[in-house]
């Protein structure tokens, strides 16, 4: 199955790849951020897991089996550098890419937790329980509550039921307890090469104090931009993020 589910652009000189959020696909990119408006000058590469968007489901039990699986298309595509953009589950897969293929020295992570710590690990529980009993709304309720502030599900107060319906009608449950796993199975480790741009926002509840230790365990460098009263979804609604991502890869 082809992970690539959309190009746009691709005679750019740089190639951008975007990995998406648990629980998302690529239309995160496409039509909540419109992200495209703003890289018209590269080359933009989204992706969907296997799973996602019904296709079948595929087992790969680590966050290295899914970046190798993955490499047997990226490898299909023009040589040019390729910079890896990851938000939430999907920073785990960017940093994970580039890691073991050095595809560039620059990295865009978005509200992504460089490694599990024992809390963490016990959301993933909480996460696995519910769809272990196939409880779709309450794993949505807790999945959104985490993800957006208050002032976004005020909003949009029906977030948890368009996540839930979205879950229901797709089947998602074995791909979404995979995906857990390898959350929990993403220990400690080192980037060698590449100096990522992180952007985390205050209102994150999976940011904690030691969030600055947890790169510098994994990155020698980095760039953190943390955003004022923005949530885990750190680019909604956040003109300025975006602009520091412009920014960067100039």
């Amino acid at each position: 199955m082809s992970m690539i589910t959309d190009i746009h652009n691709p005679s750019g000189e740089i190639r951008l790849i975007f990995f998406n959020p648990l629980g998302m696909t690529s239309e995160y990119w496409l039509k909540d951020l419109k992200i495209q408006e703003h890289f018209n000058h590269l080359e933009l590469v989204f992706t969907d897991y296997p799973g996602y968007v019904k296709t079948a489901h595929i087992s790969l039990d680590s966050f290295e089996e899914l970046a190798s699986y993955f490499y047997q298309e990226y490898t299909l595509l023009p040589p040019k550098e390729s910079i890896c953009v990851g938000a939430s589950y999907g920073g785990n897969l960017a940093a994970k890419f580039t890691q073991l293929y050095d595809t560039s020295k620059k990295l865009i992570l978005i509200g992504s937790i460089p490694y599990g710590d024992s809390s963490d690990k016990e959301f993933y529980n909480t996460l696995k329980e519910t769809l272990h009993q196939n409880k779709l709304f309450d794993f949505s309720k807790y999945l959104i509550d985490f993800s957006y502030t208050e002032d976004e599900k005020n909003e949009n107060p029906f977030l948890t039921l368009m996540f839930f319906t979205y879950l229901k009608n797709n089947g998602l449950n074995r791909t979404l307890l995979q995906q857990i796993q390898h959350l929990e199975g993403n220990n400690k480790y080192k980037v060698q090469r590449a100096d990522p741009l992180i952007l985390i926002g205050t209102k994150d509840p999976l940011i904690r104090s030691d969030y600055r230790d947890k790169c510098s365990d994994v990155f020698e460098n980095y760039t953190l931009y943390v955003h004022e009263n923005h949530g885990h979804f750190t680019l909604n609604n956040n003109y300025k993020a975006i602009q520091q991502i412009v920014k960067y890869i100039n």
